[in-house]
Formats: C-alpha cells, structure tokens, sequence
C-alpha cells in the first residue's frame, strides 16, 4: 500500500513540476513579448513580468538545478 502512494506522491509531483514549468516559460514570454510592445505601458508591465520572473528562478536555482545538471554531467562523466 505503501509503495502505491508513494507513486502517487511521485507523479503529483512530476505534474507540478510540469505546470509550473510552462507557467513560468509563458509568464517570461509574455513579459518578453510586451518590451516589443508600443506604448510605455506595455514597457513597463514586461520589464515588471520579466524581473518578477528572473527573481523566481535565481531564488529556485537550487532546486532545478539539482534535477537538471545530473542529466547533463553524468551521462558524461566518463570523458573527464
């Protein structure tokens, strides 16, 4: 029984992790979208977007990158 919930935790957490991905990745390229935006209201609302969003992700590094650089370096640690 242990084991079931385990998985279940498991794939909350990988769906979590998926949508807050694209809502991050859409929040930045709507922020992105409005600097090329006429007028100083989208300037300023995609400069806001942009460093709410940069923010974010330098106060999570930690967490994804200790998902993301095993991937990277492990698959070639046999050339170093």
């Amino acid at each position: 029984m242990r084991a079931w919930l385990k998985e279940v935790k498991s794939g909350l957490r990988l769906a979590l992790i998926i949508v807050g991905t694209i809502v991050t990745v859409s929040a930045l390229g709507l922020g992105l979208r409005l600097l090329g935006a006429p007028g100083k209201g989208g300037l300023i609302l995609g400069i806001g977007i942009v460093l709410i969003v940069t923010i974010f992700l330098l106060a999570t590094v930690h967490w994804w990158l200790g998902g993301f650089l095993p991937l990277v370096v492990l698959p070639h640690s046999e050339l170093l």
